[in-house]
């Protein structure tokens, strides 16, 4: 239980947000293409191979340009 004091100081509402966020089901789908260009002039592409995998929400980010770099925060809502 949180004190009067406590509880006063808790921001109800990104707590929610947060929560709701965390508890999202989220899929990323990572594919390698080829694009080909119709003697019409249109394009299109097709995927050769892809991989679908469950993420999930975290307080951290990581860098993509540097390996092994990363840092903690929260969301901005």
């Amino acid at each position: 239980m949180l004190t009067p004091e406590e509880e006063a100081n808790v921001r109800w509402k990104e707590t929610l947000y947060l929560n709701v966020i965390v508890q999202l089901h989220c899929e990323l789908t990572v594919a390698v293409c080829t694009k080909s260009v119709h003697p019409d002039g249109r394009s299109s592409m097709h995927a050769l191979k892809y991989t679908t995998k469950r993420v999930y929400a975290s307080p951290s980010k990581t860098r993509m340009d540097k390996k092994g770099a990363w840092a903690a925060h929260a969301p901005a809502l």
